[in-house]
């Protein structure tokens, strides 16, 4: 077992989160540079093991009509390697715990 951390992002604006982030998604080639802006403002957390950024997530809230529901959609960006599973289910947690107490706090976003 890695000794993964999950950092909290969500609202924060964390100016390391972002860079961190952004390092990820560089690896990856994931996210177009001219979407940034707006995926970091839906950072919801990043994960490291052993310092190193390893994996982040970010979610929007929006209303899935077939529940009739406000949901969040969830995008996990991971770096390949022994830890995946892990990192996305630190991630997975750690996101659930955020969004559902802000969801609560929020609902009519």
């Amino acid at each position: 077992m890695a000794d993964i951390e999950s950092r909290v992002a969500w609202k924060k604006d964390d100016p390391a989160l972002g860079r961190d982030t952004e390092a990820i998604w560089d690896a990856l080639n994931h996210v177009y540079p001219r979407e940034r802006e707006g995926r970091l403002k839906e950072l919801v957390a990043v994960a490291y093991n052993r310092e190193q950024a390893v994996g982040a997530c970010t979610a929007r809230a929006i209303e899935y009509k077939v529940l009739g529901a406000n949901v969040f959609y969830f995008r996990p960006a991971i770096l390949s390697g022994p830890h995946h599973d892990e990192v996305l289910f630190r991630l997975l947690s750690t996101a659930k715990d955020v969004l559902q107490v802000w969801a609560h706090a929020h609902p009519g976003e």
